[in-house]
């Protein structure tokens, strides 16, 4: 109960009973005797954060450090935010600790903080308790040490003097010489007190202007979490961070990532910081998922801080965060909001998909017959994922899904068990798998290497099952081959890696489904089969011929079959057809008892940059992301 009101934030005319009530609680079970209590003041340490650094929200810190006290806790409050965006008053508040980061209020240099310790509050430091980690006795920290005896004596008698037993080795010495230039530039610049109404009104007019963004049916296109997202006038309540998730005119999220991955293609880039923001608590109860969601989304989909995984059935995971300091000025909110606005505001008044419209010319894309007759004019296969495909004239399908026989099947791990991909090692690109189904062999070249031959006999695969992290979700896997195929891959890339092998036993414990519920058939992203179209590879070619950029093939985006339309004998009916593929529920094959059901779009990253055949990067997704989302 102690905790729970100690955590709560007082409001108003709440605060007073709230105290009273938590003062009751303390002091309820009499029968504890003074000597137990004295000890269990003594162990008590009370820790909160003065703002919240996910929403900017700040608490009554200074009821809640009295009503602690008054219970016999101590208090450490965390100003590291709070103190590089505004002024913090600690003999107002009264805390027994304060963690402050330098790094935090100037910007450089980094890994320098400092622990802040009231003077009636040492001693707590030096109580004796075998619970204690043993003191350290390097340089710096002892007065006297004997090498032959357990004899040593802590540096200082003086409380004061006791402060300095506590450091582990040298200080950093000449980053502590630097702070003085910093201090100065925060004088320089009027004190925290400027600082903190400069970038309090930094923060209020970007969450001012991004509620005014709505789409054309009158739906708002931005929901702000935390204090942000319930005031509309600046307080002392809110700190100069705002977090924040944008919505598509028919209610969805846009996921962090994307909106991160196309902020950074705006000229000049914006970078987001996205996700959590190491604070799960705050995320958790910002987005409103209970524990049962934030834990099936890890078990089943293999969502993990720091991943790519924005959106899961159809809930944030995370959120975008803007957050102002010393050196913020008013166009960079200036710049958000209008990159917000020109990318994600439908102006329309009607709710359709993004992909419907272009972002320059918002005229509706005319919409496809309800039958379409396309033929397949290419077919790939890409055996190791992220290298270069084979190309048959036919091929087999696994049923029931779909996949192609051997379809992203393998795929070259790193020391950490985490799938190699082409924007990282573009050199992926060069290595050209060839599956041979008759004689259950993968043959591999490369550039300047002598052929690798690989057995497909399942009974001849190495080494136990294992988790592999294919873009954050987890897959099971194999090693698969000897050390020497560890070494030719490794020799090639120069990086140590080993060959793995899909694993559907091990998949069933880890992560059976993808992100978007569908059963794993292999270390592929989303579906396990993936079309383009020619008319859609045509439309793109249009925009990056504009853009003076070189045009790509449909083997950019890595698909499983190239579809083109029958009856489009010339590029003036691109535009009717182009991106039919939109509107398909199904795709049936002629004279086949086969029929594929579409599952909808594929998001595609910054590997649709990366030449296959060279890795070079180009500006595809920039392209993209002018008329198509």
């Amino acid at each position: 109960a102690l905790e729970e009101k100690l955590l709560a934030e007082p409001r108003n005319n709440e605060t007073q009973h709230a105290m009273a009530a938590t003062r009751s609680e303390c002091f309820r079970d009499s029968s504890i005797n003074d000597e137990n209590d004295q000890q269990m003041k003594r162990r008590h340490l009370l820790v909160f954060p003065s703002e919240c650094n996910f929403g900017g929200d700040r608490p009554d810190a200074k009821s809640i450090i009295a009503v602690a006290q008054e219970c016999g806790w101590y208090t450490m409050l965390d100003i590291a935010k709070a103190a590089s965006t505004g002024p913090v008053n600690l003999r107002e508040l009264n805390p027994d600790f304060a963690a402050l980061s330098f790094y935090k209020l100037f910007g450089d240099p980094t890994g320098i903080g400092a622990l802040l310790v009231k003077r009636s509050s040492i001693s707590v430091l030096f109580e004796n308790d075998e619970r204690r980690i043993p003191q350290y006795q390097g340089g710096g920290s002892v007065s006297i040490m004997v090498p032959n005896q357990d004899y040593t004596v802590p540096k200082g008698d003086s409380p004061a003097g006791q402060l300095e037993s506590l450091t582990s080795g040298s200080i950093h010495f000449r980053g502590i010489c630097n702070l003085s230039r910093g201090f100065d530039t925060l004088e320089r610049l009027g004190g925290m007190f400027k600082i903190h109404k400069h970038t309090i009104c930094l923060a209020w007019e970007l969450t001012s202007r991004l509620r005014q963004l709505r789409h054309g049916n009158g739906k708002a296109a931005v929901q702000i979490y935390g204090a942000w997202g319930k005031s509309t006038c600046m307080t002392d309540n809110n700190g100069p961070t705002v977090a924040f998730n944008v919505i598509r005119n028919d209610g969805s999220v846009v996921g962090y990532n994307e909106v991160s991955k196309l902020a950074s293609l705006h000229r000049p880039p914006i970078q987001f910081r996205t996700g959590c923001f190491c604070n799960p608590g705050a995320c958790q109860g910002a987005l409103g998922l209970t524990d049962q969601q934030v834990i099936e989304n890890f078990e089943k989909n293999g969502h993990v801080c720091g991943d790519h995984i924005d959106v899961v059935n159809g809930l944030p995971t995370g959120a975008v965060r803007v957050s102002f300091g010393k050196d913020s000025i008013w166009e960079d909110l200036d710049a958000v909001v209008t990159f917000v606005e020109r990318t994600f505001v439908n102006h329309h008044n009607e709710t359709c998909s993004e992909s419907d419209f272009t972002c320059e010319n918002p005229t509706k894309v005319p919409r496809s017959p309800s039958t379409t007759q396309v033929h397949i004019s290419e077919v790939y296969l890409f055996p190791i994922k992220s290298c270069a495909a084979q190309r048959p004239r036919k091929w087999l399908l696994e049923l029931p899904s779909g996949k192609l026989k051997y379809d992203r099947e393998f795929a070259l791990v790193d020391t950490s068990g985490t799938a190699l991909r082409l924007q990282t090692c573009p050199k992926l690109g060069l290595i050209s798998p060839v599956v041979d189904p008759e004689s259950q062999k993968m043959t591999v070249s490369a550039p300047g290497c002598k052929d690798l031959v690989v057995n497909l006999s399942e009974s001849l695969y190495h080494g136990g099952d294992n988790v592999v992290q294919v873009c954050g979700n987890k897959c099971g896997g194999r090693l698969w081959g000897d050390a020497e195929v560890s070494e030719w891959f490794s020799s090639f890339l120069g990086i140590q890696c080993w060959l793995a092998r899909y694993s559907s036993s091990t998949t069933e414990i880890y992560s059976p489904c993808n992100s978007k519920g569908v059963l794993r058939s292999g270390f592929s992203n989303e579906q396990p089969i993936l079309l383009v179209s020619e008319n859609a590879v045509a439309a793109l070619n249009n925009v990056l011929v504009d853009q003076l950029q070189r045009p790509v093939d449909s083997k950019r985006f890595r698909p499983n079959l190239v579809v083109k339309a029958v009856g489009d004998e010339n590029d003036s009916q691109h535009h009717q057809y182009r991106h039919i593929e939109d509107d398909w529920k199904t795709l049936s094959l002629a004279n086949k008892d086969l029929s594929f059901k579409v599952e909808g779009g594929c998001p595609r990253c910054t590997m649709v940059d990366y030449d296959p055949a060279t890795g070079q990067k180009g500006k595809t997704l920039r392209a993209l992301a002018k008329y198509r989302r």
